[in-house]
C-alpha cells in the first residue's frame, strides 16, 4: 500500500469581480454541520467556519470548488491575498500538521490538460508549506502554500478560531494564496472534502464560488479555547475499506510506545484486517494484521515504535479473498 498525496490544489481559475461577502464578528467555538437544499430535490450536509483571514482584509476566491483545473474533484478554496497576510483558524482545533521549510516558489503548470496538471499537483505538493487541523468532529482543515518559516504553532497545539497560524505564502506556487478544504476520512465522495459556508455578517452561510470576492471579519484572537475535545473514531471513518470500528480511538492523534487496540467488525468478506501506517509518499511502515472470527469480528492490536513518531498516513482495511487492499478512507495524523 502507498501512501498517496490526494488533495488538489492551487490556483489557475481567472479572477471574475463579484459583491463583497462579509464574514460574522462573532467568534465561533466549533465547526459547525447544517443541512442545505442540494438544488436536486434533496438534501446536502456542509460545514460553517469563519474565512481563514483577518476582518477587514479582501480576498478573491480565484478557484472555488470543482473547477476546470486543480480543484475538478472536490470542495476547495483558492483565496488570493497579498504575501505576509495572516491566515487564521477558521474554527477551533488542535493542530495535526505543520511542514514549514519549503523555500522553492514560482511553480507553474505548463498547460491546462489534464496531464499537464497532474503533473504541476505532483510538484506544486513536494514544495508546499501545510497545516492541518483537527476540529473535533472527525473533520480537519487543510492550508497549502504558505510562506517558509513563518508557522506561528506546532504539532499538538491547540489553537482558536482567528487565531494566527502562519502568514500567507506562494510555497509550491507562483501566486500567493490560501488553498483550503475541510477534510475527512469518513467522507466518501469529493476526494475526502465537504462543502463549507463561510460565516457571514447576521450569522448567515456564505457559499463561495470562483470569481467572488469575499470580505472577511473574522476576529484575531489570542486565546487557547477552554473546552476542546479532539475527534475520536465513531465508527464509520473507515467503513469505505470494509470495516466499522466499535472502540473510540483518537482519531488523529496516535501514540507511539502504547498499544492500540481497534475493535470492530467487517462488513465485507475479508480474510484479515490489516493496519497500515505510512510516511507520505512511502510504502507503509508497518503493517498489523489478524484474521477476523467466523461471526467477522476482530480485535487489531498496534504497537507505533517511537522511530515513526510524526506525521504520518493510516488506515485500517481488509483484505479481499481475491487479496487485493483497497483503502479509499485513510486520513493524516500525528504520532506522537
Amino acid at each position: 500500500m502507498r501512501g498517496r498525496d490526494t488533495f488538489l490544489l492551487l490556483a489557475i481559475a481567472t479572477v471574475l469581480a463579484s459583491a463583497p461577502v462579509l464574514a460574522q464578528e462573532k467568534r465561533s467555538t466549533a465547526l459547525e454541520s447544517r443541512q442545505a437544499d442540494g438544488g436536486h430535490g434533496g438534501k446536502e450536509s456542509f460545514k460553517q467556519c469563519w474565512f481563514p483571514f483577518p476582518a477587514g482584509t479582501s480576498a478573491t476566491c480565484s478557484q472555488g470548488p470543482f473547477g476546470s483545473g486543480t480543484h475538478r474533484d472536490g470542495y476547495y478554496w483558492d483565496f488570493v491575498l497579498n504575501e505576509g497576510t495572516p491566515i487564521l483558524a477558521p474554527a477551533d482545533g488542535r493542530v495535526i500538521l505543520v511542514v514549514d521549510d519549503r523555500t522553492v516558489t514560482g511553480i507553474r503548470p505548463t498547460g491546462g490538460s489534464p496531464q499537464e496538471i497532474t503533473k504541476y499537483q505532483e510538484i506544486s505538493i513536494a514544495n508546499s508549506n501545510q497545516l492541518a487541523i483537527d476540529h473535533g468532529d472527525g473533520t480537519y482543515s487543510w492550508f497549502w502554500h504558505h510562506k517558509a518559516g513563518t508557522a506561528r504553532v506546532r504539532p499538538g497545539d491547540i489553537v482558536a478560531a482567528g487565531m494566527h497560524i502562519a502568514d500567507v505564502g506562494r510555497s509550491g506556487t507562483y501566486r500567493a494564496h490560501i488553498c483550503f478544504s475541510i477534510r475527512s476520512p469518513a467522507e466518501r465522495a469529493n476526494a475526502g472534502t465537504f462543502d463549507v459556508r463561510f460565516r457571514s455578517q447576521g450569522g448567515q452561510a456564505i457559499e463561495v464560488k470562483t470569481g467572488q470576492q469575499c470580505l472577511s471579519q473574522t476576529v484575531e484572537s489570542k486565546e487557547q479555547p477552554r473546552d476542546f475535545r479532539e475527534s475520536v473514531i465513531q465508527g464509520n471513518e473507515f467503513a469505505a475499506n470494509g470495516v466499522t470500528i466499535q472502540n473510540k480511538q483518537s482519531l488523529f492523534f496516535l501514540p507511539a510506545g502504547k498499544r492500540l487496540t481497534f475493535e470492530g467488525q467487517v462488513t465485507q468478506p475479508a480474510v484479515t484486517v490489516g493496519f497500515y501506517l505510512w510516511k507520505p509518499g512511502r510504502t507503509s511502515e508497518i503493517i498489523k494484521t489478524v484474521a477476523p472470527d467466523a461471526d467477522g469480528h476482530f480485535r487489531l492490536n498496534v504497537h507505533i515504535p517511537q522511530s515513526s513518531r510524526g506525521n504520518r498516513w493510516y488506515a485500517i482495511a481488509i483484505k479481499k479473498p481475491d487479496g487485493s487492499v483497497t483503502d479509499p478512507a485513510r486520513t493524516v495524523a500525528l504520532v506522537y
